[in-house]
C-alpha cells in the first residue's frame, strides 16, 4: 500500500480494513480530546495510562 498503516486500521490481501480493537482505541483518544479541549493535557492524559501506540517496522532496504 506504500505507506505506514494508520491506528484503527489493518491491511488484508491489498484492502484496508477497520481493525475494531484499535478503532475503539482511537474513538477514546477523540472522546478525550473533545473533554479536555488541549492536545498537550490529552498527551499527557495518555502517556500517564501508558496508551497504545502503532509501531512501525522499516526495512531499511
Amino acid at each position: 500500500m506504500g505507506s505506514s498503516v494508520l491506528l484503527g486500521y489493518h491491511v488484508k490481501d491489498c484492502e484496508l480494513l477497520v481493525n475494531e480493537r484499535e478503532a475503539e482505541t482511537v474513538r477514546h483518544i477523540m472522546r478525550r480530546y473533545l473533554a479536555l479541549s488541549s492536545v498537550r493535557a490529552l498527551q499527557e492524559e495518555l502517556t500517564a495510562q501508558d496508551s497504545p501506540a502503532k509501531v512501525a517496522i522499516r526495512s531499511s532496504a
